[in-house]
C-alpha cells in the first residue's frame, strides 16, 4: 500500500524547471557527468557541450573542510514529495547527508541504497539524510519498482529553486552522484562526486564526532581598587 501511494505522488510531483542528462564516463566509472539540457543554450551555443573527465577530476576526492573556511549551507531547502520547501537552517543541531543522485546513473543508484539504509537510523543517532533526485520522477518510479522492497520506505527530495538551490552548497553541480555532509552549524565540511563503498559512513562518523566548542564565557571583571586611607600621627 505504502509503495502504491509513493509511487502515485512522484507521478503527480512538480518537475524542477531544469532538465539534466547524466552520462556514464566509461563503463564502470564511479560517476556520471552532467549534460544541461536548455533549449535556449543549444541554440546561442549550437551542440551541447559534455563536460571532460579532467575538469572534474578534482571533486572526486574527498573534501575535508576546515571549520574557518566551511561554506553556510543552511540556504539549501529540500522539497519533499508531499510538502513545502524545508530550510536546512531548520535542521541545525544535526548533521545533515545531502545526496544528489540521478535515477538513470547506476552510480547513483549504489549511493541511494546506502542512504536508504541510513536514513531510518538518524533520528537515533542526531543525523538526517536527504536523497535528492535530479531528473525526471518518472525515472525515479522506475528504479523503486526495479528495487522492491529496498526502496519502498525511502523519503526522496527534490532541491529548492533559485536562491534556494544546489549552488548554497557549493559550485555548480557538475556530475552525479555528488554528497555534502553538514556539521551541526549547517555549515558544508565534507564534499565528494561519485560513488565510493563505505565513505559515506565513515565520512558521517567522522562529522557526528565534531563536539561544538562552546562560547568562551566573559571574562570576570576586576573589582574596584579602593584607596587605602592615609594613617594619622597619633
Amino acid at each position: 500500500m505504502r509503495r502504491a501511494v509513493l509511487l502515485s505522488l512522484i507521478a503527480a510531483w512538480a518537475l524542477p524547471a531544469q532538465e539534466f542528462n547524466f552520462v556514464p564516463v566509461v563503463p564502470g566509472s564511479t560517476y556520471c557527468w552532467r549534460e544541461e539540457v536548455d533549449a535556449q543554450k543549444r541554440l546561442a551555443m549550437g551542440p551541447s557541450h559534455t563536460m571532460t573527465d579532467q575538469a572534474i577530476a578534482v571533486d572526486r576526492e574527498v573534501r575535508v573542510f576546515p571549520v574557518a573556511e566551511r561554506k553556510d549551507g543552511t540556504g539549501f531547502a529540500v522539497v519533499p514529495i508531499k510538502g513545502k520547501p524545508q530550510s536546512l537552517a531548520a535542521y541545525k543541531g544535526k548533521v545533515v547527508v545531502v545526496g544528489v543522485f540521478s535515477a538513470v546513473c547506476d552510480p547513483s543508484i549504489r549511493l541511494l541504497a546506502e542512504m536508504a539504509e541510513l536514513q531510518p537510523k538518524g533520528p537515533q543517532f542526531g543525523f538526517e539524510v536527504f536523497p535528492i533526485c535530479l531528473d525526471r520522477l518518472t525515472a525515479l518510479g522506475q528504479i523503486i519498482r526495479r528495487n522492491q522492497p529496498r526502496f519502498d520506505k525511502t523519503a526522496f527530495f527534490t532541491q529548492g529553486l533559485a536562491e534556494q538551490g544546489l549552488l548554497n552548497l557549493g559550485p555548480e553541480l557538475r556530475a552525479a552522484p555528488t554528497t555534502f555532509i553538514l556539521d551541526r552549524e549547517g555549515r558544508v565540511a565534507m564534499r565528494w562526486v561519485g560513488y565510493h563503498p563505505g565513505v559515506l559512513v565513515n565520512a558521517l562518523k567522522a562529522i557526528l564526532r565534531e563536539r561544538t566548542v562552546p562560547a568562551a564565557p566573559p571574562a570576570a571583571s576586576e573589582p574596584p581598587k579602593t584607596e587605602k586611607p592615609a594613617e594619622t600621627a597619633s
